[in-house]
């Protein structure tokens, strides 16, 4: 029985893969029904079922019927069971370089994590495109996926559109010029006789050199480690997503309390005032009305990190961008300084209004406690002369920017107004 080598894979390598297994037979059988014509020109009909595409050597991304995935080699061509054939072909316009390597696995990264769907035409035909409800995913064919990853490297793999290209036209490119079947290397030669039962010591043992030179098992934790990276890169970046999202739902539920506190700020007091003590940390400076605080964005800084290449925006189809991912966690921050300087806001209030400073009548003070009320003033962090002047300058930038970090601006406004107030009344008077 021939042994693999997964090592002779290249990215970019196209392999064809069949078995003899009725559903096969029937993508065989639908392809050629599909594609009448060929009947009568070189390929009188369609061998193979199954297209996959090899991202790095013993690793392939293809849409096995499920999902599309990355696969050690070996295990997506069933170890070669008895009753599978494939062919593989590489272009000859692909290069052997490291940038068109990664181009390739970037290019195919992208649908990781999609349901496998078969619409013949989705997007090139009125009929896919009603069958097809999903606009944000793609949800490839297999062959779709390969022929969809060629377009985008600038070599096309067939003149149809890539919704419509079927292993059986993916066959027939790859048996034209342009390609080289490179099937042969994908077997290990076998070794001499005598130098497959010659040995070498090491270790204290005997060592065949059949071991060393005629056995791939030594190198499949390392595809496996290969097909993990690609798995937890989509993880990475759907868990940072998700996060944002639960993040910035959590401080918008944040917001909506502060504003509730601000006319009722009677709970802010309970408990020996736990709430408004709490609250009156975002007056710590710094950094906390600093505007690195505001604009810092670890997250999607950190994916970013990941995927140097700049052109490489939006690295997963079924996940949101890294712009998206960034905007998500700049507005997680934002409402969440918002909520904070709100609450910060509605304690000072009713400090200002138990220690009768003018302008404050209108605060309510209704099942307020006032003795811990008072006892809160002592709580408010001091502001210096050069503390006061520092928050003016970080103010000014952060007011600069408009939008909603004007809006925290104005807030940071009324929060030191406030503070000032209170503290000059404390420390002062």
């Amino acid at each position: 029985m021939k042994k693999l080598n997964s090592l002779a894979a290249m990215p970019g390598d196209v392999i064809l893969v069949g078995d003899e297994t009725k559903s096969s037979r029937w993508i065989v059988a639908g392809q050629t029904i599909l594609r009448p014509w060929k009947l009568f020109r070189r390929m009188p009909f369609s061998h193979f079922p199954h297209v996959m595409l090899c991202v790095a050597p013993g690793v392939v991304i293809h849409a096995d019927g499920e999902k599309a995935d990355a696969e050690v080699l070996r295990s997506a061509l069933g170890d070669l069971k008895p009753g599978l054939r494939f062919r593989a072909f590489r272009s000859s316009k692909a290069s052997k370089g490291l940038a068109f390597f990664n181009a390739v696995a970037q290019a195919a990264q992208q649908f990781i994590g999609q349901r496998y769907s078969f619409i013949y035409g989705r997007r090139s035909g009125w009929l896919g495109r009603l069958a097809h409800r999903n606009r944000s995913e793609t949800q490839p064919f297999c062959s779709e996926l390969v022929a969809t990853v060629f377009k985008s490297l600038g070599m096309p793999i067939s003149d149809r559109p890539v919704d419509r290209v079927l292993p059986i036209d993916i066959e027939l490119a790859c048996t034209g010029p342009d390609w080289t079947e490179v099937t042969d290397d994908y077997y290990l030669t076998p070794l001499p006789p005598e130098l497959g039962r010659a040995t070498f010591s090491a270790e204290g043992r005997e060592i065949p050199f059949s071991e060393i030179f005629d056995d791939e098992e030594r190198f499949h934790p390392g595809f496996e480690a290969a097909v993990e990276q690609f798995r937890l890169v989509f993880r990475t970046v759907a868990t940072a997503a998700e996060a944002m999202e639960l993040g910035l739902q959590l401080n918008t539920a944040r917001l909506q309390q502060a504003q509730l506190l601000y006319d009722h700020p009677h709970p802010l007091f309970e408990n020996d005032a736990t709430l408004a003590r709490s609250a009156l940390h975002i007056l710590q400076t710094p950094p906390g009305l600093g505007t690195a605080m505001l604009l810092s964005t670890t997250v999607s800084g950190g994916l970013r990190k990941l995927f140097p290449d700049a052109q490489l925006e939006k690295p997963f189809e079924a996940l949101p961008s890294l712009s998206e991912i960034e905007q998500r966690e700049i507005a997680m921050d934002l409402t969440g300084v918002r909520a904070s300087l709100l609450t910060a806001i509605a304690t000072m209030r009713v400090l200002c209004r138990v220690t009768n400073i003018p302008g404050f009548e209108d605060v309510a003070l209704d099942g307020v406690d006032l003795e811990a009320a008072r006892g809160t003033i002592k709580a408010v962090p001091a502001l210096t002369d050069a503390a006061f002047n520092e928050l003016g300058s970080h103010l000014q930038q952060i007011r600069q920017l408009g939008g909603p970090f004007g809006d925290v601006g104005d807030l940071m406004v009324e929060a030191i107004r406030l503070q000032r107030l209170v503290t000059l009344l404390r420390d002062g008077a």
